[in-house]
């Protein structure tokens, strides 16, 4: 479906980490700097990645500001 080996690893990934609820369930209780220790270890995501998943997928973190980007 056009996306890159790499890519599809790192989706996979994402989604098995997610899978289950217990790495959401982390993030939650979380603050920025754990969160960041919880996402980035997982492959492919980097400070930018992190920093979308609590713009859009993390709703109680209203104040995040991707400064890299």
């Amino acid at each position: 479906c056009g996306i890159a080996r790499g890519k599809a690893k790192a989706i996979r990934g994402m989604a098995e980490a997610f899978a289950g609820g217990r790495l959401a369930k982390k993030l939650a209780a979380a603050d920025d700097a754990a969160a960041r220790a919880l996402l980035l270890p997982l492959h492919g995501v980097g400070p930018w990645t992190v920093d979308m998943i609590g713009m859009f997928a993390c709703p109680w973190r209203p104040d995040i500001l991707p400064v890299g980007d």
